[in-house]
């Protein structure tokens, strides 16, 4: 039987309120960002305030739950298993694009997996020793690895971060052995190394900053290509080890199957909490630079990124 045409019409005008009602009407109940890291770190401290900032947009609660282990890993599932409502967001970083290309095992694909919402900020790697460690620069702490093959050792986030992968293109870029030793998280690691556990850490600026002031741990670099603001008077990696450069990114997705229009406001309200004055100025304080991002430029940042990181670990030999 035929339809009539003034019937398609309406059923087509319909859809089209049916898709704007549900965009409008959404969220309804309390949203959930998983932080795949330990609580106390520096991911877990820019979610809260991206947070509260987006609850203040949308008008409902946005809940930080931690799911840490596996290099991001297990929050990453986690997320992929979640209903395809939109109500169940994602801290994504370099991370989990390193952990696919280190191992192609990993149950999760970034770009298969995940819808971009938006990029949250860039900040900078600082290497890091005990406020009582003998070395006072990357050249004395490369001196010593020489000397002393494997004696080193480093904690990381976990195998596959952004963290591991700073100290293995160290160790490929001067030639040298030394002992990982992966954490839950970088906060478990950076209190360790307090402890005189590790010799060194790679840690995210806005993790260790305070323990900087404090005097608590010495910053001997930062991996950006050039010096940071919140501490203008640590080196680059790249004044010891001509061109190392690796920053840090972090962003937020849901799952692939999350409508364009849910996507939509959820940016929006990404943007606008980075875009408040309190939450840029804090996190700023910290040493991230808020970004806020479409969802088409965060998957061109992930695109990219992706490209730039198999090639480093193609020259790299990063031990897992």
């Amino acid at each position: 039987m035929e339809v009539p045409f003034s019937s398609l019409v309406f059923m087509v005008s319909m859809l089209g309120v049916s898709v704007g009602a549900q965009a409008q009407n959404f969220p309804e109940k309390p949203l959930t960002l998983v932080v795949p890291y330990s609580a106390g770190g520096s991911t877990d401290a820019t979610a809260r305030l991206v947070a509260e900032g987006m609850s203040k947009k949308i008008g409902q609660p946005v809940i930080v739950e931690n799911k840490p282990g596996a290099g991001g890993g297990i929050g990453a599932l986690y997320v992929k298993r979640a209903p395809s409502d939109g109500y169940i967001m994602l801290v994504t970083s370099a991370s989990h694009i390193v952990n696919k290309v280190m191992d192609k095992s990993v149950d999760y694909d970034m770009q298969r997996d995940f819808r971009p919402v938006s990029q949250l900020t860039n900040l900078p790697i600082v290497l890091v020793v005990n406020a009582k460690s003998d070395f006072k620069s990357v050249d004395d702490l490369v001196a010593f690895a020489r000397k002393n093959p494997g004696k080193l050792n480093y904690g990381s986030a976990g195998n596959g971060t952004v963290q591991h992968m700073s100290a293995s293109l160290l160790a490929d870029m001067a030639s040298v052995e030394m002992t990982h030793i992966p954490y839950k998280g970088g906060a478990a690691a950076l209190t360790d190394l307090l402890g005189g556990q590790l010799d060194f850490v790679f840690s995210r600026i806005n993790e260790v900053v305070g323990q900087v002031k404090e005097g608590n741990v010495r910053p001997l670099a930062v991996t950006t290509n050039v010096r940071s603001d919140v501490l203008p008077d640590v080196p680059t990696m790249n004044e010891s080890l001509k061109g190392y450069q690796l920053p840090l990114w972090f962003g937020i997705a849901v799952r692939a199957d999350v409508s364009d229009e849910r996507t939509a406001v959820l940016s929006r309200a990404v943007q606008d909490a980075l875009r408040d004055k309190e939450v840029s100025e804090r996190l700023i304080a910290q040493g991230s630079e808020p970004v806020g991002s479409t969802p088409q430029e965060m998957a061109a940042l992930q695109a990219s990124e992706k490209v730039r990181i198999e090639k480093l670990l193609a020259t790299m030999n990063v031990a897992r």
